[in-house]
């Protein structure tokens, strides 16, 4: 891992799609600075809802969903309860998911809350970025009694649904670096980001998670296991030289990228 991260600063008046469109997310909530990752996404006109989602969906028939303005949203004790019972069933994490969520549903990143109730009952809450054709989906909470109907999967999917049918472009789903993140890749219409491009390749995106944990210290682009599979054609001088300056694939530097702060 090198000790740096590429930062992104928006400029002139650019949306933060501008940033989102190069394999950039938010570094921080009030959406002026982001970091290049392997940003995973869903091109929402080729996402439906395959076999896998329409059986999650039937195990939770009886949960409705509702978009919220960030406007309209009610700060209540009853959302309050649900983060802090959420948390507390985390483990290790629950600190750092805890205090993340507080700070993004307090930001400019929180533009919309996805609900989800049983009858009256508040049981899932996700704070959602919306803006220029995308959306975000954030840190959710739910109530843990509804694991056994993979509530989590079902919000996700509920998410893609309603961004769907909002006509937005992508909805966002954060990064995939684990073998725990994976979930993200289960969407039709998933995409990731490798570090140049987008990819559709669910192997390339096993073989870099396979690849980050090995000892092997050569570069991954240096790789022929990775290059073959990839196709050499993308590695040549010229093409990568190309992919520098075409809009859609890495396209010119989003403002001033710079090194790690």
């Amino acid at each position: 891992m090198f000790p740096y991260h590429v930062w992104a600063y928006l400029e002139g008046g650019e949306a933060p799609r501008v940033a989102y469109d190069r394999g950039f997310l938010p570094g921080r909530d009030d959406m002026t600075r982001f970091y290049l990752t392997r940003s995973v996404r869903v091109e929402l006109s080729k996402y439906y809802q395959n076999k896998r989602i329409r059986y999650v969906e039937k195990k939770c028939a009886h949960v409705a969903n509702r978009l919220v303005p960030r406007a309209d949203f009610e700060y209540s004790d009853e959302w309050e309860e649900l983060a802090a019972r959420y948390f507390e069933s985390c483990g290790d994490a629950a600190e750092y998911r805890a205090r993340r969520f507080r700070e993004t549903t307090r930001s400019a990143f929180f533009t919309h809350a996805l609900e989800f109730r049983h009858g009256d009952r508040l049981i899932g809450m996700t704070p959602l970025f919306v803006g220029d054709g995308i959306a975000h989906y954030g840190i959710p909470v739910y109530n843990a009694d509804y694991r056994d109907v993979s509530i989590g999967n079902h919000m996700m999917a509920a998410a893609l649904s309603v961004t769907r049918q909002m006509g937005l472009d992508y909805c966002y789903l954060g990064s995939c670096y684990t073998p725990g993140d994976l979930y993200k890749s289960r969407f039709p219409g998933m995409e990731f980001y490798n570090g140049f491009r987008w990819s559709v390749d669910r192997n390339e995106l096993h073989l870099l998670l396979e690849k980050s944990y090995t000892s092997d210290s050569a570069h991954l682009f240096e790789t022929n296991e990775y290059i073959s599979h990839v196709g050499p054609g993308d590695f040549t001088d010229e093409v990568l030289r190309h992919r520098l300056t075409v809009v859609g694939e890495v396209s010119r530097p989003v403002g001033r990228a710079v090194p790690g702060e």
